[in-house]
């Protein structure tokens, strides 16, 4: 063709024909070649003209003779086997051809046009592919046209099935029927793009056990054809961990909501005779005050207090109980506002102390409001009541953070050993003596369990005269109680 010419359409499928990375020929109806396009001289070692004549058969490895004449003689006009062909050389490079029968104007056949491929890397990937899949833990099937084409030793024994019974059967049949349009829907999700799904389902094994299955589905290109990589983990074992937890934490969750009705309730009925003895014990100390000996007064003195310390128990675990059963619907609530109802609440004992309470601007929240003004006047009560000689001072301040906002209380006053910084928040549990700071051990139980219903945390750093900080996150979002 001359330069500048625009070529004819023969001239331009020769081009093609003989630029093209594929094996291009045609064979006589015996076997022979008759022509190979410039891929053969340029990646098999066999220049223009030298097959000619030469009996294709002979350039097909022994071993795959049978299979590629098997294939043509299924009557097909086209067919596609994989075979290894001979390189000038003497090595064998793995093929895969597209084989079409031409005729002539009489319908006798007069030849055939092969058009083979070089799948060498790809086999070698398959090999690499079949060596990692043999020694997996995990077990791995590919499934073409809903049909598996392969299974590994290790799906073999998640199954109980040997890869003679699996292969050429649809995967669907492994499941129960209950779970089959879960994975049809995942399988279907797959091939619409979503390259990679997983989910869970159950198989039956075939000792009749019915088996939990992790299955990660993939796309992928096997033996030319798209195909689905699907890899089993047996997941029989912790779905019974979970269902097991599931169910103890039922439990759990109606056991103590049945201990905090039980606390409320019996709380509820013992004020009724407690104020009973309280009313008469306070009597019998006016009526007869001065008329007794000395012991008798502090016996009825003892009684009295007594009494009065079971009523603030009582209240205390009212209170504690409450926090749980009794809890109000979170909305939005302005913490400056909050503070400033605490601040009213303890304001005589701020006058008697001498104390200074600074507080930051705070944020609007979602949160329980009742409990939260009573979070914050268990702390600032709490640094109101452990201190030191000096006038409290006492601060509040929140900031944002990724998990929350961020709240502390810090205060002067007499400060926390570290080996105690967890055990303050347990209920009951009490540093000093009730003969050193009244109480009864249960406000930061309670302030624990307010913050735990919010979803959040809480934590103090401090150190024996050193002051404390409590520190508490409460989520952006609310609890979800």
């Amino acid at each position: 063709m001359a330069p500048g010419t625009t070529p004819d359409a023969a001239e331009e499928l020769q081009l093609i024909v003989d630029t093209s990375d594929d094996f291009i020929c045609v064979t006589e109806v015996d076997g022979r070649f008759r022509w190979v396009n410039r891929a053969f001289a340029r990646k098999l070692g066999y220049p223009g003209g030298t097959l000619t004549g030469i009996q294709s058969l002979s350039l097909i490895h022994p071993d795959d003779v049978d299979r590629v004449l098997a294939a043509a003689r299924n009557g097909a006009n086209a067919i596609t086997v994989a075979f290894r062909f001979k390189h000038a050389l003497g090595h064998w490079v793995d093929m895969e051809m597209n084989r079409r029968i031409t005729y002539d104007e009489l319908g006798q056949p007069t030849g055939t046009v092969i058009i083979s491929r070089d799948v060498t890397q790809r086999k070698q990937a398959e090999e690499r592919f079949r060596l990692l899949a043999e020694h997996s833990p995990i077990g791995i099937y590919i499934a073409q046209d809903r049909a598996i084409a392969y299974v590994n030793p290790r799906f073999e024994a998640l199954t109980g099935y040997s890869a003679g019974e699996l292969i050429g059967s649809d995967p669907l049949l492994l499941v129960i029927p209950e779970d089959r349009q879960l994975v049809r829907d995942s399988a279907v999700a797959m091939l619409k793009g979503e390259r990679e799904t997983e989910y869970e389902y159950r198989i039956a094994h075939k000792s009749g056990d019915t088996r939990w299955i992790m299955e990660n589905l993939v796309s992928i290109e096997y033996e030319g054809k798209r195909a689905a990589l699907g890899n089993y983990s047996d997941i029989t074992e912790r779905k019974a961990a979970e269902e097991e937890l599931e169910k103890t934490l039922h439990e759990l969750a109606r056991s103590n909501e049945e201990l905090g009705q039980f606390a409320y309730v019996a709380s509820h009925d013992l004020q009724e005779p407690l104020r009973m003895v309280a009313s008469f014990t306070q009597l019998l100390g006016r009526r007869y005050k001065g008329k007794l000996d000395d012991d008798a007064d502090e016996f009825i003195r003892y009684a009295v207090e007594g009494v009065n310390r079971m009523q603030q128990l009582i209240n205390d675990l009212l209170d504690y109980s409450r926090v749980g059963t009794r809890g109000n619907p979170f909305v939005e609530v302005d913490a400056n506002k909050t503070m400033g109802l605490v601040l009213d609440s303890l304001y005589a004992r701020i006058q008697e102390t001498g104390a200074t309470v600074e507080v930051a601007q705070l944020p609007t929240i979602a949160a329980d409001a009742v409990q939260l003004e009573q979070l914050f006047q268990n702390l600032v009560g709490n640094a109101l009541k452990y201190r030191a000689e000096a006038p409290p001072a006492v601060s509040v301040s929140a900031k944002e953070e990724a998990a929350g906002w961020h709240f502390t209380v810090s205060d002067n006053g007499i400060g926390i050993d570290p080996a105690y910084a967890d055990r303050i928040f347990i209920i009951f549990q009490r540093l000093h003596g009730k003969e050193q700071y009244e109480g009864t051990g249960i406000g930061l139980a309670i302030c624990k369990k307010i913050v735990d219903r919010h979803g959040g945390s809480i934590w103090v750093e401090s150190s024996p005269g050193q002051g404390s900080t409590f520190h508490f996150i409460l989520p952006k979002g609310g609890g979800t109680v």
